[in-house]
Parts: structure tokens; C-alpha cells; sequence
């Protein structure tokens, strides 16, 4: 039979009103099991806590005293309080350890604090450790407790009785109840409350046992305790009325337990008539707290179960089965009175969903056909209305674990009650997250979490394909619980609950704006991988929202921010060509063609430079060149050429002269590309008519203005660049000054004046004849620009600097020669410049890669400076700088550790660490003697160490950790060299190890650390892939594709996103052939 008498949930709560007539209670269940203490005793008590945490012992010691006269019984509860406080923290360990510290164990203050470590013990679920106690304190007292203690006694027997049951020991809890009911002077509240629950734990054993003297002694017990509670109308009265009925229905009776409620309606409608009442003068709907919904609920519960029980028996014979469908019948009747006319009870929609069960099964079983009282829609409607209304009372007073009941039992009925059942399971888990922050245990708080976690899974989940009634809602409420777990600063459950808001709610009429808010924000906390996921789903699927285009404009910066040049340039490209496809492209569109124009010519100009670099090298050296792992070819993939001949002369390990060519040839064409398309931005503003579809106020005029100077210079500057094809060059130079003195003459006021009549002047000097008529023309125009640029801009950075802006701009403009001879003069009249713009000008050269002019750069700013420690610091890093770039590691080396050994506490000593680090580790790859490499290594490593201890934020420890990787992988790769195998295993385990750890320690959420985690994520796969197993001979391949699904779901847009996905076919390879 359902054991219904006990559910968790009790349906009602009378109202304690003390004038006549009506109900009287004098407690509610809640406060059984409590140590009373009357209000003046408890303010004493706090103001002895108070005396007591202020370092005032003193005076607490004689409010004690006092406190200990006036209230000779409640003493023990001085030791108490304190011992409360330590428990409440979870520290059971030094409340046992007080305990244990007290002289006499057998005190009433010990006794009251050891039954109240039982009770916290009972509280946090640790029933074996309460067991012990409470065992052991009432074997000791049996029968009356010391007076002393009598308040610890009865509320920790109740306790005992209570997890008793809860642990199904209900002989053992009877007993219990038996102890509690038999001491003298019990309270009446107490005394009420157990006298009901023992009757009721009394019928639940006989009910268990079959006919005899010992379930006809535990009835007659339940009959005499239930008759006892019949004289008062309280709580009890209505619940043993009940209990009554029940016996009868369990003797077969039911004719006398319906009769025995009828019998005693007439109390239960002067309880109901007396709340709604009191309900009238509260303002408050007391109907729901009705005795008559529970009578009738489990009246029908009763006979139904009864009904259950009879349809089991295979030989029932027909006029049992005709008794036993008029009980069926008085059971719906009973359910039917519930929901029909105690609606917003709790009983109704279980009564509701019973109901429907027996009509199916009276007209499956029993033959009925016309069964006139289905429940309407509107009635359904009516009832879900008013139970959640009921839970949502209970979660507005903040009662949540009374609303997490309330809700469970509600959504169990009605799950999908658009869009109130929406709100309720948004509720439901924002109690689960709001209890959890009053549990102490930690399992209990993690419970909680779980359980909210998988509430508002199933709310997105079930809801985002409800229709505008629901969807919208749905998606409201996901916000709130976000904003709730924002709150508490729980950031990832907070991301959690808006991804799923973001994923399963696009057509949510709130959901580009707050992805699009969302993103900004990750953009401004620097958290750039996070931003580009939002801007993403931004652009790919909100195509015809207004924030597509800023969308597409921040995924650009935001690539750009982690330099994934590829992905920026494929992004603003797109960008452009959508702006285009408008009906008014706007001023938008040129300022998106102009960014992406010189964006690219940038590119060019770099890998011209660094292709020019490459064939000087190769000129000078005779021989091609090795490539390096950072070689500017892998950063142009979409450029590659892939037939046979290519392939192999690239997979050769070598530059040659004709790649370097090649290269050359490739970067002209690509800056003859952005030449053209500079022209057709310059030509879209040119004219006042053509540029009225580009702007539309004063301010996007300005814009459109500040562009045309831009492309004017930059194509200016762009076809000064250009080194072929040879035949076109004077041409092109032409051009370029042609385009320089049209700015001139259009923005003479602008802020470039300066910068223009530096390259001018720089062009006409590069313009070589062999007539004598041209050529003076020309270096009179050469004169008339330095001139004006030295008269008009005296200040100008282009003034001060004039010979080395010259000779860097033809340099840059591949007059190499030319350039290094204006630089020359500069060194030559040093005493013309003062030591910090020498050093300056060796720095910037440092930074064109000329390094021997930079090095006599910072030779002539050293001995200029008179020993200034600004500028000989600096210059003496640099000069280490170019010894490392040049490759002349030993000579590094030995030149920074003397510079650490005579300046141990400067502020350039972390980065002359770092330099002795990238020194000693390429000195140690070099290096035949194994011994010395473990030196140098371990030096490099030392290096590093010390900057750490230098560096307290994660990002710059996290790029540490890169480079002491980097050192390990430098390890492998000379052992390699050295052809020591079972060493290279040894340091690929160490490596991968090293990279393992960090990949689990790193803080994942914060954004300056995702740069070396994603690093950390792609060296340890390929490490491990070297692998193939580990020293026990288990492989790598489970590992390896964990993690490369970490690397996926962390860097969805990441720079090894191919390589990862390669390394996890790879390791799903590998797996497959380990398996056979």
C-alpha cells in the first residue's frame, strides 16, 4: 500500500491565533526537536557572545554568573553557543577536541555540548557518528534525564527518533518515541507532534505484519494515542482522523472509515469556515490550508490502493469484484471533491492525475462507458494556475527549500504549461542555486549546483522550439538565471547558461544585441578567443540584423589583436564585398577598403623586405640559405604554389637564389595590387560628386578626407617601394613623386607635410642620369625639399632626424647602398647629434635588421654618453640583441653574463635573463661535449627562473613557462642531431610531461593565458604523438584525442585548429591499430 501517511510535503500549516473561537495551535511541527530557550535568556546569550568575540572576558564572566542564577537550566547552554559556532564552520575535529578537554565527562555542559555535536552530526548526514552518541547518552539515562539537561534530552531524543525512520530502524524509532512520550511534564506541543507520529509509525508496522496478538497490540497502541489527540482542533486533530480511517481500510472496513470522516466533517468545516475567515482579515487566500482537501486526498488514496490490492488476487470472485468497484467509484469521488473544489491545494494535481487513473480503469476493468467528470483544459488550467502560485508564495518569501518541494511536486503535474511551467523551472533552479549557498557540506552544496545545472539544460533544451508564446520567455528566464550565477561571480556557470542562450535561441528577439554585448565585453577583458566565438555566430547567423557589419568590423579586430593575420584579412575582405553589395555603401565602406588595402600592402612590403634580406644573404654567402621555423613563407599558405618541381625544392630544407627571386617577383605583384587598389579608393573621393554616396554629414567628410590623404600618401609610398619589373621603375618612381606633390599641393596644412617632403626629397635623390641637365634639376629639387623641411618644420621628428630618416626610407626602397651611405655620414657627424639620438637611430636600425649599422650605432651612442647608465644599458642589450640575431651566441653569451655580473640590480637585468637564456640554449645545441649541453641548459633554465620570481601576473608567467618548453624541445631536437635515441625519448617524456602540467594547472578563464595554453595544448599532442606510448607501454592515442577535443572546444578558431584536427585522426588511428 502507497505509504502516503508520510509524505515529506505537509499540506498545511495552521495559523496560531490566540483570541477565542478561533484555532488554536501552540506549535508547529518546526519547533519540535528545538532546545527552548525563552527570548530574555536568548538576548543574555547574545550579549555573552558579543562580550566574548570584542576580547572582553571579563565583563562576559559576570553576565555569565548572572546569566547562570536567573537560568539555572539552561547553563550547559553558555558552552554551547560557542561550541555552535566551530560546528557551523564543519569543524567537527576541534569540537571533539573541546569536548575532550573538559575534566568531567560526565558534566551536564559536557553532556549538553556532546549531544549537540550529535545533533550537527544528525544535521550533516553523518548518522553512524550520531548513532554512537545518542546511543550511548540514552542507555545511560534511561527514564528521567537530570534536570540540568532535560531541554538537550527531549530535543536530542526527538532528533534520534528522527533519523531513526530515516534510516528505516522503525522499531528502534517506535521505541524512541516510546522513551520521549513516557517523560513527565513533556510540553504539549512536543507532546502532540510525537504522539501522532508514533501512532502513525505504529499502524505503518502493522500494516507490514500479518494477523496477530502483536499487530492487534501495535493498532490498539496507535487507537490510543490517535484518541488522545481527538479533544483539541489543531493540526493533529485532522491528520488522526485520517489515521483512523486507515486502520479500517487496512482491517477491510472502508463502509466505517468513511463513516468515521463523516462522522467528524462538521469539526473539519468549523476549521475550514474559521480560515477563510481569518483569511478575509489577513487579506490572505487560507482556503489552500484546508483539512478537509488532505482528509478527502487520502481518503481516496486509501480506497484506491485497497482497490489495487484486490485486483492483484487471480481467484477474486464476482462479488468482490463488484464491492470492488463501488470502492473505485467513492475513490474518484474523493480525488474529484480535491481538485474540483481545493484547487489550489497541494493535494489537487495528484488528486487530478489519480482521477484520470481510475477512470481508465473503470472503463478497462469494469466496463464503465459514460463517466461524466473530466477535467477541462480550463480546470487543468485553473489548478496548475493556482499550485504554482503556491510555490511561487513560498519562493518569494525565500522559503527555498519548501519551494523546491512545492515546485517538484507542481512541474511533475503539469511540465508543460506554456508559459507558467517556464517560469516555475526557471524558479525551481534559481531555489537549487540560492539553497546551496545556506549548506554547509560540501556534497550537499554540490547537489544543489548539479541539480540546478541539469534543471536549466532541460529548460533550454525542452523550450527553444515552444513558439512565440514560449521561446521568448524561455529565453527571458535563462537570462535571469545567468545574471543570478553573475551575481555569485560563478563566471563559468554564468558563460554556461549563456551559451546555451546563445546557441539554442537565435530567433530570441534580445539575442544578437546581448551576444553582441557579451562579445564587447570579452573584447574589452581581453579576452579575445572569446570575443571571436560571439562575433562569429554574430556574423554567420544574424545576416539581416543592423549588428552584422560592427560584428564582422570587431571579429577583424579581434583577430588582429591575437595576430592571426589570415583569419583578419579573410574577414575584412568579407566585410568590404558585403558593404559593397549595399544599396549606399556609406562611408563605412571606404574606411573598410582603405584598412584592408594598406593592411595587405603592409604584408607586401614585409615579405619584399624579407625577400630582398634573403637574396643579399644568399649573394654574399655563395650558397641557398637554410629555412628557419618561423619562416615568412608559412605565413603566405594561400599563396603556394603546389606542382611537383615547387614541392620538392621546398621540402629540401634550403632557400635558394631562385626562391629568393621569386619571392621578390611575388611581393611586386602583390604591392602593384595594392597600388590599384588605393587609386580606386582615391577615385571614389576625388570628386564631389562621386563622394556624396560615401558621406552624409560634416563628420563623415572629415573621415572620407583623412582617407584621401591616407591613400594619396600610401600609394605615393607603395610605388616608391616597388623594385620590379626594372623596366617600369623610373615609371613608377615618377608616379610617386607625381601623387607626393598632389598632396602637397591638396592639403598643405595637413600633419604628413613633413613626412611627404622627407620622401620627396629622398626620391629625387635615387633619381640617377647620365645628363648633366637632368640630373642638376634634380638635385636642386633634392635641396629645395630638405630646405623647406628644415625651415618650415624645424621641430619635425623628419628634421632632427633627416640623415637617418633618409638613409632608413632608401634602405626601405631598396636602395640599400645609398641608405647606408647617408647613415655613414651620420655616424660621421656624430657631433651633430646628441648620444640618446644615436642610440635611437641604432635601435630603429636594429629593428631593419641592418645590424652592423646598428651595432656601430651603439658603439658611437656608449662612447658619446659619458658612461650614462640610460643610454649604456640599453645600448649594451642591444648590442647583445644583434650578437644573438647575427648568431654569434658565445659571444652573447659571455657579453650578457658579464653585463648581469656588473649590474645585478638593474632593471634591464630580467631581460638580459631572458637574452643569456636564448644565448645559452643555442650555444648548447652547438656544443659535442653532452656534459657542457646539461650546463648550458640548466643555465638557460636558471635564467628563466629568475625572471619568474620577477613576475606576478599569470600572462607573463604563463609565457615563461612557454620558453622553458621551448628549452626542453631544444633538448630533443640536439640529441637528435647528436643521433642519441634513447635520450630524445627520454626528453620527449620529460617535455610532454612539462607541457601536460601546465595544460591542467593553467587558469583556462583568463584570457592573457590563452596564447602559451593553446601553445602548450599543440606541442604536448605532437610530443606525445612522437610518443606512441608511455614507459609503462600504454599508448598515447586515448590522451592524445582528449586533448586535442580540449583544444577544439577551447580554440575553436584557433591557429592549429588543422594541425589538431590531423593529430586527433592520428591518435583515432593509432588507437584502432593499438586496439588489434
Amino acid at each position: 500500500m502507497r505509504d502516503f501517511l508520510m509524505r515529506k510535503t505537509i499540506c498545511f500549516v495552521l495559523v496560531a491565533v490566540l483570541s477565542a473561537g478561533v484555532l488554536s495551535v501552540s506549535s508547529t511541527a518546526q519547533e519540535v526537536g528545538r532546545v527552548r530557550i525563552p527570548p530574555e535568556a536568548q538576548i543574555e546569550l547574545e550579549y555573552i557572545g558579543l562580550l566574548q568575540s570584542n576580547m572582553f572576558p571579563d565583563y562576559a564572566e559576570l553576565v555569565i554568573k548572572d546569566f547562570e542564577v536567573r537560568f539555572p537550566s539552561l547553563k550547559p547552554l553558555v558552552e554551547v553557543e560557542k561550541l555552535k559556532q566551530i560546528l557551523q564552520q564543519g569543524r567537527f575535529d576541534d569540537a571533539r577536541a573541546i569536548i575532550a578537554a573538559k575534566p568531567d565527562q560526565e558534566s551536564a555542559d559536557v553532556w549538553a555540548m556532546t549531544l549537540t555535536l550529535a545533533d550537527f552530526y544528525y544535521a550533516g548526514g553523518k548518522y553512524s557518528e550520531a548513532m554512537g552518541i545518542y546511543s550511548k547518552f540514552f542507555d545511560k539515562y534511561k527514564g528521567e534525564p537530570p534536570a540540568d539537561i532535560k531541554e538537550f534530552y527531549l530535543s536530542s531524543l526527538y532528533k534520534y527518533a528522527q533519523m531513526l525512520l530515516f534510516l528505516e530502524m522503525n522499531e528502534q524509532a517506535l521505541k524512541a518515541y516510546d522513551d520521549l512520550l513516557s517523560i513527565k511534564d513533556l510540553d504539549e506541543a512536543t507532546k502532540r507532534q510525537s504522539t501522532f507520529e508514533s501512532a502513525e509509525l505504529a499502524v505503518r508496522l502493522a500494516q507490514e505484519m500479518k494477523p496477530g496478538k502483536e499487530r492487534d497490540a501495535l493498532f490498539a497502541k496507535a487507537k490510543t494515542r490517535i484518541e488522545s489527540l481527538l479533544w483539541e482542533q489543531d493540526l493533529w486533530f485532522a491528520r488522526s482522523l485520517v489515521l483512523m480511517a486507515h486502520v479500517e481500510v487496512i482491517k477491510g472496513d472502508v463502509d466505517r472509515a468513511t463513516k468515521l470522516i463523516n462522522d467528524y466533517m462538521p469539526q473539519l468545516r468549523s476549521i475550514e469556515a474559521q480560515l477563510v475567515e481569518l483569511g478575509r482579515e489577513t487579506g490572505e487566500d487560507l482556503s489552500r490550508l484546508s483539512p478537509i482537501a488532505e482528509v478527502r486526498y487520502l481518503m481516496g488514496v486509501m480506497m484506491y490502493d485497497e482497490v489495487q490490492e484486490k485486483l492483484k488476487d487471480a481467484n477474486i470472485t464476482p462479488e468482490e469484484l463488484k464491492s470492488t468497484g463501488a470502492m473505485l467509484v467513492k475513490a474518484l469521488q474523493e480525488f474529484a471533491n480535491v481538485y474540483a473544489q481545493y484547487s489550489n491545494t497541494s493535494w489537487a494535481p495528484d488528486a487530478m492525475v489519480f482521477s484520470e487513473e481510475i477512470q481508465e480503469l473503470l472503463k478497462t476493468t469494469f466496463g464503465a462507458k459514460d463517466i461524466k467528470i473530466d477535467v477541462s483544459a480550463e480546470q487543468r488550467r485553473d489548478i496548475a494556475m493556482k499550485q504554482f502560485a503556491n510555490a511561487r508564495m513560498l519562493y518569494n518569501q525565500v522559503q527555498y527549500e519548501r519551494a523546491i518541494e512545492s515546485y517538484l511536486i507542481v512541474l511533475n503535474q503539469f511540465p508543460e504549461l506554456v508559459p507558467d511551467s517556464i517560469m516555475a523551472m526557471s524558479e525551481l533552479a534559481r531555489s537549487y542555486i540560492e539553497f546551496a549557498d545556506s549548506q554547509k557540506e560540501a556534497e550537499a552544496k554540490q547537489y544543489c549546483d548539479l541539480t540546478a545545472e541539469m534543471i536549466i539544460g532541460h529548460l533550454a533544451e525542452r523550450f527553444s522550439k515552444s513558439g512565440s508564446e514560449g521561446m521568448p520567455v524561455a529565453g527571458d528566464e535563462l537570462r535571469r538565471i545567468a545574471e543570478i550565477y553573475s551575481e555569485r561571480n560563478n563566471i563559468p556557470m554564468r558563460e554556461f547558461t549563456y551559451s546555451l542562450f546563445f546557441n539554442l535561441y537565435p530567433e530570441h528577439p534580445l539575442a544578437a544585441p546581448l551576444l553582441m554585448s557579451f562579445s564587447e565585453n570579452k573584447f574589452k577583458d581581453d579576452d579575445f578567443e572569446g570575443a571571436i566565438q560571439g562575433y562569429t555566430t554574430l556574423k554567420d547567423r544574424y545576416q539581416k540584423s543592423q549588428l552584422l557589419f560592427p560584428a564582422m568590423r570587431r571579429l577583424a579586430d579581434s583577430y588582429s589583436k591575437i595576430g592571426n593575420v589570415e583569419k583578419e584579412i579573410e574577414v575584412r575582405m568579407e566585410y568590404v564585398e558585403s558593404l559593397s553589395k549595399r544599396e549606399e555603401p556609406g562611408q563605412e565602406y571606404v574606411t573598410a577598403s582603405y584598412v584592408l588595402t594598406r593592411m595587405n600592402r603592409n604584408i607586401a612590403l614585409n615579405e619584399l623586405r624579407a625577400a630582398n634580406a634573403l637574396v643579399n644573404e644568399i649573394r654574399r654567402s655563395g650558397a641557398p640559405i637554410e629555412k628557419e621555423e618561423n619562416d615568412l613563407e608559412d605565413a603566405s599558405d594561400s599563396e603556394k604554389e603546389t606542382d611537383e618541381e615547387e614541392e620538392g625544392e621546398k621540402d629540401s630544407g634550403v632557400i635558394t637564389l631562385d626562391e629568393a627571386m621569386k619571392r621578390v617577383a611575388d611581393a611586386n605583384q602583390k604591392l602593384i595590387r595594392s597600388v590599384n587598389e588605393f587609386g580606386k579608393i582615391i577615385n571614389m573621393l576625388s570628386s564631389e560628386q562621386t563622394r556624396k554616396k560615401y558621406e552624409k554629414n560634416a563628420r563623415e567628410k572629415e573621415i572620407n578626407s583623412n582617407v584621401l590623404q591616407g591613400c594619396m600618401f600610401d600609394r605615393s609610398y607603395t610605388l616608391s617601394a616597388l623594385t620590379q619589373p626594372a623596366d617600369k621603375l623610373a615609371s613608377f618612381k615618377q608616379q610617386s613623386i607625381k601623387s607626393y606633390e598632389q598632396f602637397l599641393n591638396l592639403f598643405p596644412d595637413a600633419t604628413g607635410v613633413p613626412t611627404v617632403l622627407m620622401q620627396l626629397g629622398t626620391l629625387y635623390s635615387t633619381t640617377k642620369t647620365d645628363d648633366p641637365d637632368e640630373q642638376e634639376p634634380n638635385i636642386k629639387k633634392v635641396d629645395s625639399m630638405f630646405s623647406r623641411l628644415s625651415e618650415e618644420y624645424p621641430e619635425s621628428d623628419e628634421a632632427r632626424k633627416a640623415y637617418f630618416t633618409r638613409g632608413r626610407t632608401l634602405i626601405e626602397l631598396g636602395f640599400r647602398q645609398e641608405g647606408v651611405e647617408v647613415l655613414k655620414r651620420m655616424f660621421t657627424d656624430s657631433g651633430q647629434y646628441s648620444a640618446s639620438q644615436m642610440f635611437l637611430a641604432a635601435e630603429e636600425l636594429m629593428k631593419s635588421k641592418e645590424y652592423d649599422l646598428a651595432r656601430q650605432g651603439f658603439d658611437l651612442a656608449m662612447k658619446m654618453s659619458n658612461n650614462e647608465p640610460s643610454i649604456v644599458i640599453p645600448s649594451r642589450i642591444g648590442l647583445a640583441k644583434i650578437m644573438i640575431q647575427k648568431k654569434e651566441y658565445n659571444n652573447a653569451l659571455t657579453a650578457i653574463e658579464t653585463f648581469i655580473e656588473e649590474n645585478p640590480r638593474s632593471y634591464a637585468v630580467i631581460e638580459a635573463n631572458d637574452l643569456l637564456s636564448e644565448a645559452a640554449k643555442m650555444v648548447a645545441f652547438e656544443e659535442p661535449d653532452r656534459n657542457e649541453r646539461i650546463k648550458l641548459f640548466n643555465r638557460a633554465l636558471k635564467s628563466l627562473q629568475t625572471i619568474e620570481q620577477h613576475m606576478t601576473g599569470a600572462q607573463d608567467r604563463a609565457e615563461i613557462t612557454i620558453k622553458k618548453g621551448k628549452i626542453l624541445e631544444t633538448k630533443i631536437d640536439v640529441e637528435k642531431k647528436f643521433d642519441n635515441p634513447d635520450i630524445v625519448d627520454q626528453y620527449i617524456g620529460e617535455a610532454a610531461l612539462f607541457y601536460q602540467r601546465f595544460t591542467i594547472s593553467a587558469d583556462k578563464r583568463d584570457a592573457g593565458v590563452l596564447p602559451s595554453l593553446e601553445y602548450a595544448f599543440y606541442k604536448m599532442v605532437r610530443l606525445l604523438l612522437e610518443m606512441k606510448e608511455y614507459s609503462d607501454g600504454t599508448p598515447v592515442y586515448e590522451d592524445v584525442k582528449e586533448d586535442c577535443q580540449k583544444y577544439l572546444q577551447l580554440f575553436p578558431t584557433g591557429r592549429y585548429i588543422n594541425e589538431m584536427r590531423s593529430a586527433l585522426t592520428e591518435a583515432e588511428i593509432g588507437s584502432t591499430i593499438s586496439a588489434k
